[in-house]
This record gives C-alpha cells, structure tokens and sequence, in this order.
C-alpha cells in the first residue's frame, strides 16, 4: 500500500469512526490521557489538516476532492481562525451538495447550520475558485433564494433573475460532470 493510500485510509477511518479518547506518550514515557470533547475535536481538527496536506503533496485524493470536499473540513484548513465559529457547522456537506441545495432554493446558513456572514463569504470565493466563476454568481444566487418578506411585485422580480441565475449554475455545473472544471 503506498503512502498515499495510508493516508487517505487514516483519514477516512478518523472521521468515520470517531475519537472518544486520546492517549499521549510523553518523551519520558509517561502516559495522559485526553477525554475532553471540545480538546479531542481540536487535535482531530488539526489531524485531519495536516494528512489532508500530505495527501495533497502526494497528489490529492479525488475521491474527496473539489467540489466533493467537505465545506468544514476545507474551512478548518484554510481559515482555522473560524474555528471558534463553528460548532454547529455541517460536518457533512460538500461543495457539490451546496451548490446543489443552493441552486434548489435553500438558504446558506441552514444547509451549513452557521450563521456568519464571512463564512459565506469565504465559501463563495472558494466556489469560484472551483467552478473558475465570478464570485458575483454565488452571491446572487444567495440574494435571489425565497423568501418569506416578500410582497407579490419582489417575488416575480425575483424570481425572474434567479431564473437566469439558476440557467448559468446549470451550465458550470454541466461542464464539471463533463470534466471541464475543476470539481
């Protein structure tokens, strides 16, 4: 099995399996234990980075690559300093399945479960990045969801340019099935 495959293997078995109990060995061979939730999800946290770095260096994994990264893993390695931010945060969603249920209507903040605007903000400009779209497209398409506060005249104005909206995120995300982009 090469590097990479351990890896990815490792990685894999740490977020399905989960951890309950840390054990460290000291230098002087004493043993501690850490059983503190908030302590272990930090250490995996940072775990989970640091093979996801190697395994990056090693090539990637497509399987979890992309578009089909998941959101908080990407926004812990990228931008750690939201950890604080992020405890309710979707341990589960990929770009795709984003861009998808965004595309469909639903609201950023309850298909992630956060609720801060930088955050968004970040996921847009690595949406682009990844559809090699203007970040303007998921911005919009954010703005254009339904909503609730809306007399009859802003619906129909509304939905008139989520209409055009949703024709173009049909098309980029028709030429990502085709392999023309980067997810």
């Amino acid at each position: 099995m090469t590097k990479k495959k351990r890896l990815v293997a490792l990685r894999k078995a740490c977020k399905e399996d989960g951890v309950k109990l840390i054990e460290l060995t000291h230098r002087d061979g004493r043993k501690s234990r850490i059983s503190d939730r908030a302590a272990i999800a930090a250490v995996m946290d940072a775990l989970d980075c640091e093979l996801y770095k190697q395994i990056d260096a090693l090539g990637g994994d497509e399987a979890t690559s992309g578009m089909r990264e998941i959101v908080r893993d990407w926004m812990l390695r990228d931008h750690p300093e939201e950890r604080d931010m992020m405890e309710d945060f979707s341990e589960t969603v990929t770009f795709d399945e984003l861009v998808r249920r965004m595309r469909d209507g639903e609201n950023f903040y309850e298909i992630l479960e956060c609720g801060e605007s930088v955050q968004r903000e970040h996921c847009f400009h690595r949406l682009s990045e990844l559809t090699d779209t203007d970040y303007d497209l998921w911005y919009s398409l954010w703005l254009t969801a339904p909503t609730d506060l809306e007399n009859a005249e802003e619906r129909k104005r509304r939905e008139m340019k989520r209409k055009r909206i949703v024709k173009e995120v049909d098309a980029v995300l028709a030429k990502i099935r085709k392999g023309g982009r980067k997810g």
